[in-house]
């Protein structure tokens, strides 16, 4: 386990670093995908 610990400045680097983390613990954490479509009618 890594014990550096990275400088995080924005939300993005928050992610980035919370995947990393778990990463690291052999996890993957799946972000949701959202892509407009018709109205559905």
């Amino acid at each position: 386990m890594s014990q550096n610990k990275p400088a995080v400045r924005t939300f993005q680097d928050l992610i980035l670093a919370l995947q990393n983390y778990w990463a690291e613990q052999g996890c993957v954490v799946l972000q949701p995908y959202d892509m407009e479509v018709g109205a559905g009618t």
